[in-house]
């Protein structure tokens, strides 16, 4: 409706621009597929228009079609090599697409031609953390918040890096700002409840899951860590029942493996073997790189006498846990 009601407003004028023109008015109206067609059209009717690379890659990456977008961006940025705009928005696609080299180029690339732009400092980190280059992803998010101290994504992933590095106090500090400008970020409510539970705080970290959980359901964006980290301070706690009913929940609405492992774990303890085996199943269904995993459904399959199954689940879990130990990297570059 939004979009045939924009239609109706700018038809007048429709007849007297050109297609592109169309499509960037539907663009900066927030039509973005009717823009997509229009940018289309401008192609085919042969009109010369730079620009249009860029926008329809732009439309397809704010519409998650990052391979699309990828496309269109690099054929803009290598006819229009000197727009930083341009060298942004393909390190975004390439980010999500988890081609963490290349994203690094296109941004480098950007930040050469714009330097002062926090969101290619705030993407560069991003980048930089894929890479398992924490002392660069610091310094790329310090140098984004002394440019713009009021994004709150840029001191989230400032405060969630000390978390993972282990300094609770400092994280905390950073997540605290982060709710200051942003008070219905769910996600800094989680670590924030990660902090307080290492600081022996666990009142606060519970009313800050409990407080994610909520908002990120108001937000239809429910957030599965705050759902394991609630689940995860209950079992603590001796609650195993209310763990399971929050599991039971983020198996229906936020599937996760780390959670469904935990959650077949409880499953298994309650004698519910084939509904623990299903659950675990489907957690390597979404992240085969957990041993965790592996290890429980080992365990679960020698219990019922597979163990043929068994000894390849634990094989598993031996070639994953291998994998993990290498990739653990201590952080100790933040603090200076």
């Amino acid at each position: 409706m939004r979009t045939l009601l924009l239609l109706i407003a700018i038809a007048p004028a429709l007849a007297q621009t050109s297609r592109f023109e169309a499509g960037l008015s539907l663009y900066r109206g927030g039509s973005l597929r009717a823009a997509l067609d229009e940018f289309s059209a401008s192609e085919k009717a042969g009109e010369a228009k730079p620009a249009r690379d860029f926008y329809r890659g732009v439309c397809l990456a704010k519409l998650d079609r990052w391979p699309e977008a990828s496309v269109r961006l690099l054929a803009y940025v290598s006819a229009q090599p000197s727009d930083a705009n341009g060298w942004y928005w393909l390190s975004r696609a390439q980010l999500l697409q988890k081609q963490f080299p290349e994203a690094r180029t296109s941004i480098q690339r950007a930040l050469h031609l714009s330097p002062k732009s926090y969101e290619a400092l705030r993407t560069q980190g991003e980048i930089e953390l894929e890479l398992r280059d924490h002392d660069a992803a610091y310094r790329a998010w310090i140098a984004a918040n002394k440019l713009n101290p009021r994004d709150a994504q840029t001191t989230y992933y400032l405060g969630r890096l000390f978390y993972e590095a282990d300094f609770p106090n400092e994280a905390a500090v950073w997540l605290r700002e982060t709710l200051r400008l942003a008070p219905a970020h769910f996600s800094a409510m989680t670590y924030l409840g990660l902090c307080s539970e290492q600081l022996a705080d666990n009142d606060t970290a519970l009313r800050l899951y409990r407080e994610a959980i909520r908002q990120s359901k108001l937000q239809k964006a429910p957030y599965a860590w705050a759902y394991l980290s609630y689940a995860k301070i209950l079992r603590v706690l001796g609650n195993d029942t209310e763990a399971l009913a929050v599991l039971e929940e983020s198996e229906k609405v936020c599937p996760e493996a780390h959670a469904l492992s935990i959650l077949g774990l409880l499953l298994v303890a309650r004698q519910q073997t084939a509904r623990a085996e299903a659950v675990l199943r489907r957690a390597i269904q979404l992240d085969p790189g957990i041993s965790e995993v592996h290890y429980r459904l080992s365990l679960l399959l020698r219990s019922s006498g597979r163990n043929e199954e068994a000894q390849a689940e634990m094989n598993r879990f031996k070639e994953v846990k291998e994998v993990e130990e290498r990739n653990r990297n201590k952080i100790s570059a933040i603090r200076k």
